[in-house]
């Protein structure tokens, strides 16, 4: 996960000017991935290539840039049906150092970890394909754990994260409900103070009497981006836990204290954003609703047929994951995977945002 803070020296290689690179002249540029990363096809071979300098830390806490360029074998091109970008696949084989989206179903939950689950997948030439799809209990050996200590866990991966990371928890509050707060980052300030040591009703009862001195229709308001996506308003009953220990308890840490990257309010490469998945179901013309929560009458049906959906638009499911994604009756399983699913339609709109519904206070749903 790239910070969105410092600046990398300009005493290295330049971005442009890789070890071992061939005059521009004599090479085509691929877009392909996240963070600006482009697959450079050259003099028979191909070269990685970034547009900005990747980071490492040096001793004494400074930065210094460092220009990748790594020769693969001669490629053939196809184009994603669905993603609306190329990758290159090498005649022998899949490329190696293919990016990697992530996608997180998030929960407020007392002890959340059976209920966060993480899901990676890698770009194919049709699609994605699933490479991991496993719980926080699993992934953190944190089955029956505390929130507190599950979120740390999950603030450690996330700040670690190899690539960009779709997470399903509201990134931000009505306007209307805010302070004079001159950005994004203001607000999560604002936030993490104002609910220090509250919980998510005491929180939502805050917010239902701050609505109710403004001058807004209603108590539980919804942001720009909730209304056109069909999410709830950030401090619903269905919503104020995962609001409340999102943003205050991995969103905060994580800008304030790491300086990870959130797209579109804080964006650099492989940034944090935020996901719908129901949304993006409904997207991609899929069931968007009863097929979580155990209380719907054929939600198992449902999920295979959002399962045998993604297959068709090109997401690659081996035959276990695929019996996960059905079988987990919480559709968190699912709704991981769905979140990669996000995250490549957002890095192939380069995290573009659609003005209608994007207020840079609030938060942006990418689906």
């Amino acid at each position: 996960m790239t910070c969105a803070s410092g600046t990398p020296s300009t005493s290295g290689p330049s971005p442009s000017s890789t070890v071992g690179s061939v005059p521009s002249s004599s090479s085509s540029a691929i877009p392909v991935g996240s963070g600006g990363r482009r697959l450079t096809v050259a003099d028979g071979g191909v070269q990685v290539r970034r547009s900005s300098l990747s980071r490492e830390t040096v001793p004494g806490g400074t930065e210094r840039g460092r220009a990748l360029s790594t020769p693969y074998p001669p490629t053939n091109r196809r184009t994603h049906p669905w993603l609306n970008t190329t990758v290159a696949t090498g005649l022998s084989g899949p490329l190696v150092r293919r990016p990697v989206y992530h996608g997180v179903d998030f929960s407020g939950a007392a002890k959340p970890a059976d209920d966060i689950w993480l899901a990676s997948a890698t770009p194919t030439a049709d699609g994605l394909r699933v490479e991991a799809c496993r719980s926080a209990a699993t992934a953190f050996d944190a089955s029956g754990r505390d929130r507190s200590v599950v979120l740390a866990s999950l603030r450690d991966w996330l700040a670690d994260a190899d690539g960009p990371v779709g997470l399903d928890v509201s990134f931000g509050l009505p306007r209307p409900l805010l302070p004079a707060v001159d950005d994004w980052r203001a607000f999560l300030d604002w936030f993490a103070d104002a609910f220090a040591g509250r919980d998510a009703r005491e929180m939502q009862t805050a917010l239902k009497e701050r609505a109710r001195e403004g001058a807004a229709d209603g108590v539980e308001l919804k942001r720009v981006t909730d209304r056109p996506t069909g999410a709830s308003s950030p401090y619903s009953f269905i919503t104020r836990y995962q609001t409340l220990h999102g943003i205050r308890d991995v969103l905060a840490p994580l800008v304030r204290e790491r300086g990870v990257a959130v797209a579109p309010m804080a964006p650099d490469d492989d940034p944090l954003c935020e996901i719908y998945p129901a949304s993006t179901l409904r997207a991609l013309g899929l069931p968007d609703e009863k097929y979580k929560g155990g209380t719907h009458e054929g939600e198992r049906a449902r999920r295979a047929t959002i399962v045998d959906g993604l297959r068709e638009w090109g997401v690659e499911l081996d035959d276990a994951t695929a019996t996960t994604l059905v079988e987990e009756g919480g559709g968190n399983a699912l709704d991981a995977v769905v979140g990669t699913v996000a995250v490549a339609r957002a890095v192939a709109r380069a995290f573009d945002t659609n003005p209608d519904r994007y207020d840079p206070l609030e938060g942006y749903i990418y689906v």
